[in-house]
Order: C-alpha cells, then structure tokens, then sequence
C-alpha cells in the first residue's frame, strides 16, 4: 500500500498560478520513492475557501491522505492556518506540513497556530524526501533537515539543507505534471538564491545561488509555448522568478534569444525581474519583443536610501540609470519596462519621495513617447485604451520578520503592519497620512500616466 499524499494550493481568484514548488515537492519524491509513495496535487481558489468550506474540507479528506502538505504565502496564510486547524480535528492521525515564504518569516507562531506537525522552511525537496523516509520506515521527524518542529514545548528549528545539482528536480513540466491545468500565470525557475544583501527581501537568507541546466530550461520553455493555448484560452503570463534573471548574462541572453526566437503569439507574455546594472546592449538586441517585460528594480534615486537599503552595488548613478533607460529605447523598443519604485524606504522624506516619482513619470512618458510611431501618438487622441509599454510599479516596503529590515526600520522609529503583508504604516520622516496619500496616488498611476502623455501630446499638435 503506497503512501499518500495529498498537496494544496490555496490561490487568488483571477491570478491563478500553477503551484511549481508542490509540483517540484511530487516529482522529487516519485524519482525516488517510485510506487511507494501516491502523491495528489488539489487546488482551490480563495472562494472556494469561504464558500464551500465543507465541501473542500471532504473533497481532502476522501483522498485517504496520511500526509497533507499546504503552500503558505502572505495571500493565503489565515485560510491555509484555518484549514489545517481544521483538518487536525477532522483526523488528528493526518500529519500536516505547511511550506512557502510566509513559513521562513514567521514560523514558530504559525506552527502553533496551524496545529500543523511540521513547517519546511526553504527549499523544500529534501525536507519532504526525508519526512517521507521516516513515515514510511515509522521514525519521527526530529532530525529532518530544513523543518521547524515542536518536540514537548520546545521549537526546533533544524539546519538547513539545499540541493547543489538543481536538476535533480525532475521537471514538473517536462513530466506533463500540468498538462491538464488551466491558469492565469506559470512560473518558471531556471536559478535558485541571490548573492546580494538587500536588507528587505527573503532571497537576503538564500544566499546560495545555483542553475537549472540550461538545456533544461531550453526545453521548458519550448513546452510552455507548445502547450500555451491548452493552458489558456487568452493571455498565458510566464513569470521568470529568478532573484535576478540576467545575474549571469550570457546564459540569459541565450534564453531570450531562443524565447524570442520561436514563434511567439499574443498567447504569451514572458516577465523578468533584474537590476538596471546588468541590462547590456547584447541583452536588448535578443529582447526587441512586445511580449517580453522587464521589471528593473529602481527602489529609489536618493542615494541615502539606496545606502540604506544596501544596494550601492546594484545601482547607478542617475545619468548612467538614464544611459541605460535610452539603451532599452533603442535596442529594444518593442520591449515593456516597469519601472519598481518603493514606498515608505526609511530615513525618506516627502520631498525625497516626490523627487524619485516625478523622475520616474518623465523615465515611462520618454519611455513610450520614443517608441511609438507618430501614427499611434496621433491615434492616442482619438483612443484612450492606446496600449502602454512602460509602466511603475510603486510598492510599500514590507519588513518581513527575521529580516535586516526589521532592525532599520526600528532606528528609524518606523511603525508597520504585525501581520501580512507587513507594510510600513509611518516613518519618523514620513507621517502615515504621507504613506497613504503616495498608496493612494500609486494605484492610479497609469491613468496618470495617460493623462500626461494625452497633454504632451495636445500641447503637441496645438
């Protein structure tokens, strides 16, 4: 009789993403397990959730599992707590395991709260591979690498464990695991960790970064675009979800030339996220595509706060960033770039703020001006649904707990949310009317955006 397992993905409603990490959690274990193991991937939307609780509660529990795993993110961490609660009273012989970023920040109070067994923190492959080793021989999990555990009253919080050939991943792609998925968004991972320091982010503690083969991440990608109209019927989004995509410039130049190389229809949007130091002239020529997105991590252009939040080394002066900026203008027009700017950086004040916005609305108005033909400008004035290719993404910094942040953000007597997603509510140089009213101006910005290259453009033709 095999062991099994039965794996959640709890996911928003219109932003379904396939769930990679559990896919990743089931080809592992059946590479080595084989037979022994059954493992079952089940989703559910956050509707579900609210509206057929017992139903989703029964549609669990009819698989037999002796294993339940659950993705915990910041979106779905008080319904994923709740369910497992929930479960354990169901059946208090289910062993429970609860994985994803939101366990590595705040751990041992959601273990508590969950009445889950144990919580994977990282990556997950050889935790689970191991916690299926002891199941199946009948030892307890107290020594499983990567997990967080309570023995008695006590936590434990065990040393972690990483694989060093990631290829040893069996593809969740390759192994048709989503063949017959539908959904908004697919991740793909061709590296794991980031070498930078950057005192906010979680990749800060997964220092170690290694690669997917890049053969492997070739073929990927040639699944994804054969299977893109199956999967869905509009516009698939393929997220690259690299710490930062061109780290290692060569290798990702030869994957944007063999993505742009294929025939990419309107099924496909591809977005990266990098750093505006690594963008280079041999990048943008393999890049020229209107369904590629670059995000660029920009974050400020107060040098005190890019000094602050420690990336000295990833950032330009602002006449090189605007070198850079024009670069993407010329080789890559066609291309989309968001421009990543962050609210609530401590030690900021208004003034700062208001500095680092105006400059990025003239970087998107120069952005789109300069790549678009005469004809679509004019057309613009007759059409406000005139598609943008440039946009700013203004997002709150969030002090994730366990993280650098959370010792700055309290030197500068900053005051932020307990919870998820743990945004920064007020600074001792910004008030919390001042956040809100930079959140409030941040969600409209591409009617903003709009407005101002509509006025450019009358002022034009006038």
């Amino acid at each position: 009789m095999p062991l099994r397992i039965t794996l959640i993905n709890i996911y928003r409603e219109k932003i379904h993403t396939v769930p990679l990490g559990l896919a990743y959690l089931k080809t592992y274990a059946e590479k080595i397990f084989n037979k022994r193991v059954k493992i079952l991937i089940k989703e559910f939307s956050e509707k579900e959730i609210d509206n057929r609780l017992n139903e989703v509660l029964k549609d669990i529990l009819k698989t037999k599992p002796r294993i339940i795993g659950f993705s915990c993110y910041m979106w779905n961490r008080d319904r994923v707590v709740y369910l497992s609660k929930l479960l354990k009273k169901e059946n208090e012989k289910i062993k429970i395991i609860l994985g994803g970023k939101e366990v590595s920040v705040n751990g041992g109070e959601i273990l508590t709260d969950s009445k889950a067994d144990a919580l994977i923190e990282g990556e997950g492959e050889i935790a689970f591979a191991e916690i299926i080793k002891k199941t199946l021989s009948g030892s307890d999990w107290y020594n499983v690498g990567n997990i967080i555990i309570k023995r008695k009253n006590e936590i434990i919080k065990n040393k972690e464990k990483i694989l060093r050939n990631l290829d040893d991943i069996p593809s969740p792609y390759l192994k048709e695991i989503f063949r017959n998925t539908s959904a908004d968004y697919l991740i793909l991972e061709t590296s794991r960790g980031c070498p930078f320091n950057c005192p906010f982010c979680l990749w800060t503690i997964k220092k170690n970064i290694r690669f997917f083969s890049l053969n492997r991440v070739l073929k990927e990608i040639k699944w994804i675009i054969d299977n893109a109209s199956r999967i869905n019927s509009g516009r698939l989004k393929v997220i690259i979800s690299d710490s930062d995509f061109l780290i290692n410039p060569k290798r990702a130049e030869k994957i944007l030339k063999f993505i742009t190389s294929k025939a990419i229809t309107k099924e496909i949007d591809w977005s990266i996220t990098t750093n505006i130091k690594f963008i280079t002239k041999d990048i943008l020529k393999v890049s020229n595509n209107p369904h590629l997105k670059f995000s660029i991590g920009i974050q400020s252009i107060n040098p005190k706060s890019i000094k602050i939040l420690k990336r000295e080394n990833l950032s330009l002066s602002l006449k090189e960033t605007g070198k850079k900026l024009d670069m993407i203008i010329k080789y890559a027009p066609k291309s989309t770039i968001i421009l990543e700017i962050m609210i609530g950086i401590p030690g900021e004040t208004e003034k700062d703020i208001q500095k680092t916005f105006r400059w990025s609305m003239e970087r998107v108005i120069k952005h789109i001006l300069k790549t678009k033909s005469e004809k679509e400008i004019e057309n613009f004035k007759k059409n406000d649904t005139f598609p943008i290719n440039a946009y700013i993404d203004y997002c709150t910094l969030s002090v994730f707990p366990d993280t650098p942040m959370t010792k700055i953000a309290k030197r500068y007597k900053a005051k932020w949310m307990e919870n998820p997603p743990y945004e920064i509510i007020s600074t001792s140089t910004l008030s919390k009317e001042n956040i809100k009213s930079y959140q409030k101006m941040a969600a409209n910005m591409e009617s903003k955006i709009k407005e101002n290259i509509l006025k450019i453009i009358s002022d034009r033709y006038i």
